[in-house]
Protein backbone atom coordinates (compact mmCIF):
# COMPACT_ATOMS: atom_id res chain seq x y z
CA UNK A 1 0.00 0.00 0.00
CA UNK A 2 1.26 3.45 -0.87
CA UNK A 3 0.33 5.53 2.15
CA UNK A 4 1.23 8.75 0.43
CA UNK A 5 -0.53 11.97 1.29
CA UNK A 6 -2.97 11.81 -1.59
CA UNK A 7 -4.55 8.93 -3.43
CA UNK A 8 -2.85 8.10 -6.71
CA UNK A 9 -3.83 4.52 -7.57
CA UNK A 10 -7.37 3.16 -7.47
CA UNK A 11 -8.21 -0.39 -8.38
CA UNK A 12 -10.97 -2.79 -9.25
CA UNK A 13 -10.84 -6.50 -9.92
CA UNK A 14 -13.39 -8.99 -11.00
CA UNK A 15 -14.41 -11.84 -13.21
CA UNK A 16 -16.32 -11.41 -16.45
CA UNK A 17 -19.65 -11.92 -14.73
CA UNK A 18 -22.32 -9.44 -15.77
CA UNK A 19 -22.39 -7.63 -12.41
CA UNK A 20 -18.65 -6.92 -12.60
CA UNK A 21 -18.78 -5.93 -16.26
CA UNK A 22 -21.69 -3.54 -15.83
CA UNK A 23 -20.28 -2.09 -12.61
CA UNK A 24 -16.85 -1.17 -13.96
CA UNK A 25 -18.18 -0.15 -17.39
CA UNK A 26 -20.66 2.25 -15.81
CA UNK A 27 -18.06 3.53 -13.36
CA UNK A 28 -15.65 4.30 -16.21
CA UNK A 29 -18.28 6.08 -18.28
CA UNK A 30 -20.39 7.78 -15.61
CA UNK A 31 -17.63 8.72 -13.19
CA UNK A 32 -14.07 8.30 -14.46
CA UNK A 33 -14.42 9.87 -17.89
CA UNK A 34 -17.28 12.25 -17.05
CA UNK A 35 -15.33 13.81 -14.16
CA UNK A 36 -11.92 13.50 -15.85
CA UNK A 37 -10.51 11.53 -12.91
CA UNK A 38 -7.66 10.22 -15.07
CA UNK A 39 -5.94 13.58 -14.66
CA UNK A 40 -5.67 12.94 -10.90
CA UNK A 41 -5.53 9.17 -10.50
CA UNK A 42 -4.68 5.92 -12.22
CA UNK A 43 -7.40 3.27 -12.45
CA UNK A 44 -5.88 -0.22 -12.37
CA UNK A 45 -8.20 -3.05 -13.37
CA UNK A 46 -7.41 -6.72 -12.80
CA UNK A 47 -9.08 -10.01 -13.66
CA UNK A 48 -11.07 -11.54 -16.53
CA UNK A 49 -13.21 -8.41 -16.62
CA UNK A 50 -10.38 -6.88 -18.68
CA UNK A 51 -10.90 -9.27 -21.61
CA UNK A 52 -14.64 -9.68 -21.86
CA UNK A 53 -16.77 -8.33 -24.67
CA UNK A 54 -19.94 -9.74 -23.16
CA UNK A 55 -23.21 -7.83 -23.32
CA UNK A 56 -21.66 -4.69 -24.85
CA UNK A 57 -19.81 -3.92 -21.62
CA UNK A 58 -16.31 -4.41 -22.98
CA UNK A 59 -13.71 -2.21 -21.33
CA UNK A 60 -10.80 -3.26 -23.58
CA UNK A 61 -11.11 -0.03 -25.56
CA UNK A 62 -10.16 1.98 -22.45
CA UNK A 63 -6.75 0.37 -21.93
CA UNK A 64 -4.08 3.09 -21.88
CA UNK A 65 -6.66 5.86 -22.27
CA UNK A 66 -7.90 8.21 -19.55
CA UNK A 67 -5.14 6.81 -17.29
CA UNK A 68 -6.85 3.39 -17.18
CA UNK A 69 -4.64 0.29 -17.16
CA UNK A 70 -6.01 -3.20 -17.76
CA UNK A 71 -3.68 -5.72 -16.10
CA UNK A 72 -5.73 -8.85 -16.70
CA UNK A 73 -5.32 -11.93 -14.56
CA UNK A 74 -2.58 -11.89 -11.94
CA UNK A 75 -1.55 -14.88 -9.85
CA UNK A 76 -0.92 -12.96 -6.64
CA UNK A 77 -3.60 -10.43 -5.75
CA UNK A 78 -1.45 -9.04 -2.94
CA UNK A 79 0.59 -7.39 -5.71
CA UNK A 80 -2.46 -5.30 -6.63
CA UNK A 81 -3.26 -4.46 -3.02
CA UNK A 82 0.29 -3.33 -2.37
CA UNK A 83 0.45 -1.10 -5.47
CA UNK A 84 -2.87 0.68 -4.95
CA UNK A 85 -4.33 3.09 -2.42
CA UNK A 86 -8.01 2.22 -2.51
CA UNK A 87 -10.36 -0.45 -3.88
CA UNK A 88 -13.57 0.46 -5.64
CA UNK A 89 -16.49 -1.94 -5.83
CA UNK A 90 -19.15 0.08 -7.67
CA UNK A 91 -21.51 -2.89 -7.78
CA UNK A 92 -24.98 -1.95 -9.02
CA UNK A 93 -26.45 -5.44 -9.44
CA UNK A 94 -25.91 -8.76 -7.71
CA UNK A 95 -26.60 -10.33 -4.38
CA UNK A 96 -24.81 -11.78 -1.42
CA UNK A 97 -21.50 -11.07 0.24
CA UNK A 98 -18.82 -9.67 -2.08
CA UNK A 99 -15.60 -11.58 -1.38
CA UNK A 100 -13.45 -8.72 -2.76
CA UNK A 101 -14.59 -6.64 0.24
CA UNK A 102 -13.40 -9.27 2.72
CA UNK A 103 -10.11 -9.64 0.84
CA UNK A 104 -9.66 -5.89 0.95
CA UNK A 105 -10.34 -5.97 4.69
CA UNK A 106 -7.53 -8.54 5.08
CA UNK A 107 -5.11 -6.07 3.46
CA UNK A 108 -6.46 -3.08 5.41
CA UNK A 109 -7.25 -1.26 2.18
CA UNK A 110 -10.10 1.28 2.19
CA UNK A 111 -13.08 0.36 0.02
CA UNK A 112 -15.54 2.57 -1.78
CA UNK A 113 -18.63 0.57 -2.66
CA UNK A 114 -22.38 0.84 -3.05
CA UNK A 115 -25.23 -0.34 -0.84
CA UNK A 116 -25.46 -3.41 -3.08
CA UNK A 117 -21.68 -3.88 -2.90
CA UNK A 118 -21.88 -3.81 0.90
CA UNK A 119 -24.55 -6.52 1.14
CA UNK A 120 -23.67 -8.96 3.88
CA UNK A 121 -21.59 -6.36 5.71
CA UNK A 122 -24.42 -4.12 6.90
CA UNK A 123 -23.16 -3.98 10.48
CA UNK A 124 -19.93 -2.34 9.27
CA UNK A 125 -21.55 0.29 7.08
CA UNK A 126 -20.74 3.37 9.08
CA UNK A 127 -18.06 5.01 6.92
CA UNK A 128 -15.60 3.84 9.54
CA UNK A 129 -14.88 0.61 7.67
CA UNK A 130 -16.64 1.01 4.32
CA UNK A 131 -17.41 4.10 2.30
CA UNK A 132 -20.82 3.83 0.68
CA UNK A 133 -21.63 5.80 -2.48
CA UNK A 134 -24.79 5.24 -4.51
CA UNK A 135 -24.37 8.17 -6.89
CA UNK A 136 -21.59 8.11 -9.50
CA UNK A 137 -21.26 11.88 -9.16
CA UNK A 138 -20.14 11.59 -5.51
CA UNK A 139 -16.88 9.75 -6.25
CA UNK A 140 -14.73 12.82 -7.07
CA UNK A 141 -15.59 14.59 -3.81
CA UNK A 142 -15.20 11.47 -1.68
CA UNK A 143 -11.82 10.68 -3.24
CA UNK A 144 -10.68 14.25 -2.58
CA UNK A 145 -11.70 13.98 1.08
CA UNK A 146 -9.78 10.75 1.67
CA UNK A 147 -6.63 12.31 3.01
CA UNK A 148 -3.91 10.36 4.76
CA UNK A 149 -5.44 10.64 8.25
CA UNK A 150 -8.90 9.55 7.11
CA UNK A 151 -7.43 6.57 5.23
CA UNK A 152 -5.35 5.56 8.26
CA UNK A 153 -8.46 5.74 10.46
CA UNK A 154 -10.38 3.59 7.98
CA UNK A 155 -7.46 1.17 7.73
CA UNK A 156 -7.37 0.75 11.52
CA UNK A 157 -11.13 0.13 11.62
CA UNK A 158 -10.94 -2.35 8.74
CA UNK A 159 -8.16 -4.32 10.40
CA UNK A 160 -10.08 -4.48 13.68
CA UNK A 161 -13.23 -5.60 11.85
CA UNK A 162 -11.31 -8.24 9.90
CA UNK A 163 -9.64 -9.60 13.04
CA UNK A 164 -12.92 -9.69 14.94
CA UNK A 165 -15.08 -11.37 12.29
CA UNK A 166 -13.13 -12.76 9.37
CA UNK A 167 -9.63 -13.96 10.19
CA UNK A 168 -8.99 -17.70 9.94
CA UNK A 169 -8.96 -18.34 13.68
CA UNK A 170 -12.33 -16.66 14.14
CA UNK A 171 -13.92 -18.34 11.13
CA UNK A 172 -12.68 -21.82 12.02
CA UNK A 173 -13.52 -21.38 15.69
CA UNK A 174 -17.14 -20.71 14.75
CA UNK A 175 -17.07 -23.61 12.29
CA UNK A 176 -15.76 -26.06 14.90
CA UNK A 177 -18.32 -24.82 17.43
CA UNK A 178 -21.08 -25.61 14.94
CA UNK A 179 -19.58 -29.05 14.28
CA UNK A 180 -19.32 -29.77 18.01
CA UNK A 181 -23.00 -28.91 18.41
CA UNK A 182 -23.90 -31.40 15.66
CA UNK A 183 -22.16 -34.31 17.34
Amino acid sequence: MNWITTIKNIFFYGSYSIHNLKSIYDFINLTWIKHNLGTLYTLNIYGNVCFSERDNYSIKKYHNTHNILLHGIITDLSEAYNKNDILINPCVIGSGLKIKNIESFSFGLPIITTTIGAQGLQEFVDNESLIIINDYNEYPQVLKQLDYNKRMNIQNNIIKTYEKYFNLCTVYKNFFTILDNCI
